[in-house]
Formats: C-alpha cells, sequence, structure tokens
C-alpha cells in the first residue's frame, strides 16, 4: 500500500471513529438527561422527535431528542465515511473508485429520500 493510501484509510477510519464517539456521547447524554431529569426536559421516551424539531429539543437536553440524535448520528456515519472516501478518490485522482464510492453514495441518498417519504 502506497503512503498516500495509508493516509486515506486513516482519515477514514478517523471519520468512522468520530462518528460512533458522537454518537454514544449523545446517548450517554440522553442516558444521564433521564436519570437525573432536568426539570424543563420532556422525559416521554414514546414520543417521536421530528428532524426538523430536533435541534430545538436538543438544546432543551430532551433525553428523546438525545437518543435520537445519537441514532441518527449512527446512521449517517457510514454514509459519511463513504462521501469521505469519495472525496479522497478523486483527490488521489482515482476515477474508477470515485465513480464506484459516488454510486454508492448516490444509493444511500436516495434510500434516504424513499425511506422518508
Amino acid at each position: 500500500m502506497t503512503a498516500k493510501g495509508k493516509i486515506s484509510e486513516k482519515i477514514i477510519g478517523n471519520v468512522l471513529l468520530v462518528g460512533i464517539c458522537i454518537s454514544l456521547a449523545f446517548i450517554a447524554a440522553g442516558v444521564l438527561a433521564l436519570i437525573f431529569g432536568n426539570g424543563n426536559a420532556h422525559t416521554d421516551t414514546d414520543t417521536i422527535i421530528a428532524i426538523s424539531a430536533l435541534p430545538r429539543e436538543l438544546i432543551k437536553l430532551n433525553p428523546t431528542a438525545l437518543f435520537t440524535g445519537g441514532i441518527l448520528m449512527m446512521i449517517l456515519t457510514p454514509a459519511l465515511r463513504v462521501l469521505g472516501a469519495l472525496v479522497i478518490f478523486t483527490i488521489n485522482k482515482e476515477y474508477k473508485y470515485t465513480i464506484i464510492s459516488f454510486t454508492v453514495f448516490a444509493l444511500l441518498v436516495l434510500s434516504f429520500i424513499i425511506g422518508k417519504s
């Protein structure tokens, strides 16, 4: 493996690591908010938080919003990894892998759009 390949692999690995750490931090914060209960926080974990309301509810430290944010980050992490690979392959002029990464990323975005409707 070339030096560029090792650096690229490290960057992509770090994207996965950071994504999982952020996800776990949100979920842990949700558990703490649920246990210690902020007086202003809504603690009904059966409620579904809309993506559009997520930032507002996260500021309120709503446990359900924190759980939702953690799960959303966990879902988005592999997509961000594919996007990172796409950028790296494009920079390294590895066009075969750029096309493959673009196709995979486009399919992920399409599946998110179809799944939302």
